[in-house]
C-alpha cells in the first residue's frame, strides 16, 4: 500500500473518531423532540448516594445508587437505576424520557411498575437542568441537574403534606465512576 494512503487513513480515522458525538436531530429546537435531544448531557454511568446517606457513618453500611442513561438518539432516552447496600440490591427503577401526545415527559417504572407521565416543566440547556412535574402526584417533581462534568444531581420531591408539614423527598448526588 502506498505510504500516502497509510498516512492519510489513520489521520482520517482520528479526525472522525475524535470529533465527538454528532449533534442529534432537533438539538437546539424549541420542540419536544428538540428538548429531548438537548438532554444528551444525562448520558452515561453514575454512582452516588443521597445527601442523608453521605452524612451517615460508614458502620451503618454502604448504600449506593447506580444509574445508567442512554443517549436520546431515536427519540428515547432510557435510564435504569439500582440501589444496593453492602453488596445486596434491594431496589430498581427504569425511566423513559420521550415525547408523548406532543409533550416531553419522564416516566418512572419503580420496581418495573409503570407510573404516571411527568411533563417537562422547564429545561435549561446551558445549565444542563431538566425539571418534570406532575402536580398532585406523590412525588410531584423530578429534577435532573448536571452541575459539572462529573456530577449529576437528581432531586425527587413531594409538596408539603397535610397540616403544612415540610416537603418530602431526597436529593441524590451522583458521580462518574472513578471520578
Amino acid at each position: 500500500m502506498p505510504k500516502a494512503v497509510l498516512l492519510v487513513f489513520p489521520a482520517l480515522l482520528l479526525a472522525v473518531g475524535c470529533s465527538g458525538p454528532a449533534a442529534l436531530p432537533g438539538a437546539g429546537d424549541d420542540t419536544p423532540e428538540g428538548r429531548l435531544a438537548n438532554m444528551a448531557w444525562m448520558a452515561g454511568s453514575w454512582i452516588g448516594k443521597t445527601e442523608d446517606e453521605l452524612r451517615r457513618p460508614e458502620e451503618e453500611g454502604v448504600f449506593l445508587w447506580e444509574s445508567h442513561y442512554t443517549s436520546p438518539a431515536g427519540g428515547l432516552l432510557l435510564g435504569m437505576t439500582k440501589r444496593y447496600r453492602n453488596g445486596k440490591s434491594f431496589f430498581f427503577e427504569y425511566e423513559t424520557f420521550s415525547v408523548e401526545d406532543g409533550k416531553l415527559v419522564a416516566r418512572p417504572y419503580l420496581q418495573g411498575t409503570a407510573s404516571v407521565a411527568f411533563p417537562l416543566k422547564s429545561l435549561d440547556r446551558e445549565a444542563r437542568r431538566a425539571v418534570f412535574e406532575k402536580p398532585g402526584h406523590q412525588p410531584s417533581t423530578l429534577d435532573y441537574w448536571r452541575i459539572n462534568a462529573d456530577t449529576l444531581v437528581i432531586s425527587v420531591t413531594s409538596p408539603p403534606g397535610p397540616g403544612g408539614t415540610a416537603p418530602r423527598g431526597f436529593r441524590l448526588v451522583m458521580k462518574r465512576p472513578g471520578s
